[in-house]
């Protein structure tokens, strides 16, 4: 999650590097610097080495200060634009993304859904 939040936040809304590249979580990780995990097969996912949760939570941190230095510069004329988007689909608005972030991503569908794997895993009640 912080992954998509150090991309939509410091690459695309703020037009930097992501703190992935520029704090170097990508070796201090082994992960590739240009990969996200999207697409990757249960093999790939089987592969993915064992981080101590220090450093999961350091870049997590990172992400947000990055995050929340992004938001403090932006103003409301910033909300309805778009940034340099290199997929073939229209670029979204700023707001658009902060929306989909906090929503989605964020409090929404993809924390439940790791809460919903942990249930099943650990069972009801643990």
């Amino acid at each position: 999650m912080a992954r998509v939040e150090d991309g939509w936040y410091s690459m695309y809304i703020g037009q930097g590097e992501p703190v992935w590249i520029t704090d170097d979580y990508c070796t201090r990780f082994r992960l590739p610097a240009t990969e996200t995990g999207y697409g990757h097969s249960a093999e790939d996912v089987a592969e993915f080495p064992a981080l101590p949760m220090a450093d999961v939570l350091g870049y997590f941190d990172a992400v947000r200060a990055r995050t929340l230095e992004v938001l403090d510069s932006l103003t409301e004329d910033d909300l309805s634009q778009t940034r340099p988007w290199k997929r073939g689909d229209p670029p979204p608005t700023v707001a658009w993304v902060l929306g989909h972030v906090l929503i989605e991503i964020e409090q929404g569908q993809h924390l439940g859904q790791v809460a919903y794997l942990r249930g099943i895993l650990r069972g009801i009640g643990n």
